[in-house]
C-alpha cells in the first residue's frame, strides 16, 4: 500500500494516495512516519497549509531520524517561498539521508538559485549537486543539469559545458530544447 500510495501521489491522485498511506500505516506501524509525511505533502499541494504543517510536525515527532518528512516539509516551504524554513528542513533531510539524491539536489538548487541572496551558498551547492549526481550514479539528467548550473554560478564555464552536455545526452526530448539553450550560453561564456 505504501509504494502504491507514493505512486498515486506522484500521479496527483491524492485521494487514492491518502487512502493507501492510511491503510499502510494501519497494517504496519513502521510505515506510520512515511504515511503521515506523504499526507502532509499532499495537504501542502492542495493548499491546506495548517493541515500540512501539523502533519509534518506529527511525522517528525514519530521519528526524528527519518529524513523524508524533512524533505517534504522543505519542498513545501520552498513552494511557499519561506526560504529560511526550507533551508533548515532541507539541511536536515540531506544530513539524515546522505545517500538520497533528491535531498541533496533540492538543497543544492535552493543554495544556488534562491531569490533571497542571504541563503545562497554556491560552493556548498556545488558539493551537494555533486553528491546528488554520485547518489544517482551520474545517470539522472536533472542532477547533471543542476551540477552544470552550479559550475556556471561559480564561473566554471568549461565544467558547466561538460555536465550540461552530459545532461542533454540523456534528457527526455521535451527537456532538450531548454538544455540546449543553457548549454549554448555556457559555451559562449567558456569561449571568452
Amino acid at each position: 500500500y505504501a509504494a502504491r500510495g507514493v505512486a498515486y501521489m506522484n500521479l496527483e491522485q491524492y485521494d487514492r494516495a491518502v487512502a493507501d498511506m492510511q491503510t499502510a500505516a494501519e497494517a504496519d506501524v513502521s510505515i506510520l512516519t512515511l504515511s503521515v509525511a506523504v499526507q502532509g505533502r499532499i495537504a501542502g499541494l492542495r493548499g491546506e497549509d495548517g493541515k500540512a504543517k501539523d502533519l509534518f510536525r506529527e511525522a517528525i515527532g514519530h521519528d526524528r531520524s527519518f529524513g523524508v518528512p524533512y524533505l517534504y516539509r522543505g519542498v513545501y516551504f520552498l513552494r511557499r517561498e519561506e526560504y529560511p524554513f526550507a533551508l533548515s528542513s532541507l539541511k536536515a533531510a540531506a544530513r539524515l539521508m546522505p545517500d538520497n539524491a533528491e535531498a541533496h539536489a533540492v538543497l543544492a538548487d535552493l543554495l544556488v538559485n534562491c531569490p533571497d541572496k542571504k541563503i545562497r551558498d554556491p560552493l556548498s551547492a556545488l558539493s551537494l549537486s555533486s553528491q546528488a549526481c554520485d547518489n544517482s550514479q551520474w545517470q539522472y539528467w536533472q542532477d547533471l543539469a543542476l551540477l552544470a548550473d552550479n559550475h556556471a554560478a561559480l564561473g566554471g564555464w568549461d565544467e558547466a559545458v561538460t555536465w550540461g552536455a552530459r545532461a542533454l545526452d540523456i534528457a527526455p526530448p521535451e527537456h532538450q530544447s531548454a538544455l540546449r539553450n543553457r548549454l549554448a550560453d555556457y559555451r559562449s561564456k567558456a569561449d571568452r
